[in-house]
């Protein structure tokens, strides 16, 4: 059985820190703070921007039309769909605009470098916008580098778990939970199947299993992702490296413990998730949960899409990272993103790098779809899973 260890890639990495207008700040603009590559000991200030509430308007329009278009996805044939360069042209449209009022002349220089590690730290009002998507002319910032999330919380919150030492030696564990289909809740109360669910299923374990040795996989898929059997599978002594579900999901930024995943037969709530997993969270928290409901927003509405916190926030505060997905992807989009990440998570590649190859994949298998947009990973793009090869020669 291959052994694996958590590590962090070396190279050059910045962060970008987006904060709020302070309360007494007459002009409401936003604040940059940047630290540049190569860990300079003289830094830049926290700066002010020439980004205000008002600014945001006409981003906020557009986002609005690209969720429409997301929705679209998923109506009957008879409904004409938009046309796909007009979804891109848009989505560079927002991109270029998010990028030109908050990237100065000195960072965009920075930036300029291929292949960077980026984190992005936002406090909770920012959390929503899809910064992912800042666009310098050329590409957009998460094709263009490995980018994570931070979060920046306005009040102190302990962490209930606790993490995986880095120096562990062990079997990369992998559980895999996919409601393709769950059961009618009642005869009014159904669901659609999601046949980008089922595709997604496929590729995760056609890569996993295909790798022998290389990871140990527990799939609850179908009928037996039932509530029984997945709290089971969550609970001590039971721990994974990765928790990956695909199905339909609630979300509820108000009350992040009432945010749920919809099982075969009952919906867990993340507030349960968190109490089965507190003292054995994984590294890594994949949702890809096409959003059954939004709590508190209109379908029309851009923020229940863009704002994926409500459900990620049970998981983080695990300690574990997440990746998960603003609006449901097609079905080869699934496929492809999810084989091409875990091809490159068992090869070692830094979480940050598996994403964004994995986007890259998805936009040149179908150069129309903006699915691979839909992805936002919360947590360290530098860590990876490496496999010790040596270790294993010596066994």
């Amino acid at each position: 059985m291959s052994m694996y260890s958590i590590a962090w890639e070396s190279g050059p990495s910045a962060q970008i820190e987006l904060f709020s207008p302070l309360k007494d700040d007459i002009t409401d603009n936003y604040r940059l703070k940047f630290t540049p590559t190569l860990g300079r000991t003289l830094r830049p200030p926290i700066t002010a921007l020439r980004l205000g509430r008002g600014e945001l308007a006409p981003i906020t329009k557009g986002l609005n039309q690209l969720v429409s278009i997301a929705d679209a996805r998923g109506a009957p044939a008879a409904v004409a769909l938009p046309n796909q360069n007009l979804v891109l042209d848009l989505a560079r449209e927002i991109g270029d605009s998010l990028f030109r009022l908050v990237i100065s002349g000195d960072v965009e220089l920075e930036l300029a470098t291929n292949d960077l590690f980026i984190e992005l730290g936002l406090d909770e009002a920012l959390l929503e916008y899809p910064w992912e998507l800042m666009f310098d002319g050329e590409e957009f910032l998460c094709l263009k580098h490995a980018v994570g999330r931070f979060v920046n919380l306005n009040r102190p919150v302990g962490i209930s778990g606790r993490r995986i030492e880095p120096a562990a030696r062990s079997p990369l564990s992998i559980l895999v939970v996919s409601v393709p289909n769950p059961q009618p809740r009642s005869p009014t109360e159904k669901y659609e199947l999601l046949p980008q669910v089922k595709a997604e299923t496929t590729a995760i374990l056609d890569i996993l299993l295909d790798r022998g040795d290389a990871a140990l996989v527990t799939p609850l898929v179908g009928r037996d992702a039932s509530w029984a059997n997945v709290s089971k599978a969550l609970k001590p002594p039971n721990r994974y490296h990765v928790i990956h579900f695909c199905g339909h999901a609630f979300f509820d930024a108000a009350t992040p413990y009432a945010s749920s995943l919809v099982l075969d037969d009952h919906n867990m709530s993340t507030g349960q998730i968190l109490g089965f997993t507190k003292k054995n969270p994984p590294v890594l928290f994949f949702m890809n949960g096409c959003e059954t409901a939004t709590t508190g927003v209109t379908s029309e509405e851009w923020r229940g899409r863009y704002d994926i916190f409500g459900l990620a926030r049970a998981f983080l505060e695990t300690g574990a990272f997440l990746l998960g997905n603003r609006w449901k992807v097609g079905d080869v989009a699934a496929a492809v993103f999810a084989k091409t990440f875990y091809a490159e998570l068992l090869d070692g590649k830094p979480f940050g790098r598996a994403v964004r190859d994995a986007r890259l994949a998805c936009r040149a298998q179908s150069p129309d779809d903006f699915s691979w947009a839909s992805y936002t990973f919360y947590g360290d793009p530098r860590l990876c899973f490496r496999q010790l090869i040596e270790q294993q020669a010596r066994l």
